[in-house]
């Protein structure tokens, strides 16, 4: 896709489309809309028609497939924590660790990223 990317027809394309080629890769995500890794020519046009307009659209469907995968992940972690919402967990006290306590600030254990 990034070869494709850089061939004038498709810019020119795109240009046409009122999209601008900023992020290749963003644009990769966002028109492989079966998430299969790989874009047809079905999927490039559609999924350009859906972002046609300013670069705000461009970056608003880059910020909700970010969400969407953040939300996944949130998903699996709330899984792992035996059903705990990720919002019960991260109010939840490390192991051996009282609210207000510093157990393990130091060595950064039970640290929120």
């Amino acid at each position: 896709f990034r070869r494709c990317a850089q061939e004038k027809d498709l810019k020119n394309w795109l240009s046409a489309m009122g999209l601008e080629m900023k992020d290749v890769d963003s644009l990769f995500r966002l028109v492989d809309l079966d998430g299969n890794g790989s874009v047809t020519v079905d999927e490039l046009i559609s999924g350009c028609a859906d972002l046609k307009g300013t670069a705000k659209s461009f970056d608003l469907a880059v910020l909700t497939r970010n969400h969407r995968r953040l939300q996944q992940l949130a998903r699996a972690l709330e899984s792992k924590l035996g059903g705990d919402t990720v919002a019960q967990a991260a109010d939840r006290p490390p192991d051996g660790a009282t609210l207000g306590s510093s157990a393990g600030a130091s060595s950064g254990e039970g640290a929120a990223c």
